[in-house]
């Protein structure tokens, strides 16, 4: 198995729900794990939104996030050399946050 760790900036609700996915994947929970790390992406990206002071929906999807993130956080801006590649991932990213 994979040792986890919580990312050291992020909120309680995502720390919880790595606690449960890893409760889950230890007790035979698979299925339900997978939520708990949907629920728990989606809360890192509502946290790095607040942090920059990027406004959202509370119903915003983890693409619409996504992409709410690549538009408008500073650190996202200026991707040096190989902006074209970064934002091509980036945007990939996007289809696997899709449920």
């Amino acid at each position: 198995m994979v040792v986890s760790s919580a990312p050291a900036f992020t909120s309680d609700v995502v720390v919880r729900a790595i606690d449960d996915a890893e409760t889950l994947l230890q007790n035979g929970g698979p299925t339900s794990a997978i939520d708990r790390v949907h629920t728990a992406l989606h809360g890192h990206l509502r946290y790095l939104c607040d942090e920059a002071a990027i406004s959202y929906e509370r119903t915003d999807t983890m693409v619409a996030l996504l992409k709410k993130l690549r538009q408008a956080h500073p650190k996202l801006q200026t991707l040096g050399a190989r902006a074209n590649e970064i934002d091509t991932v980036l945007k990939a990213s996007g289809s696997i946050l899709t449920r």
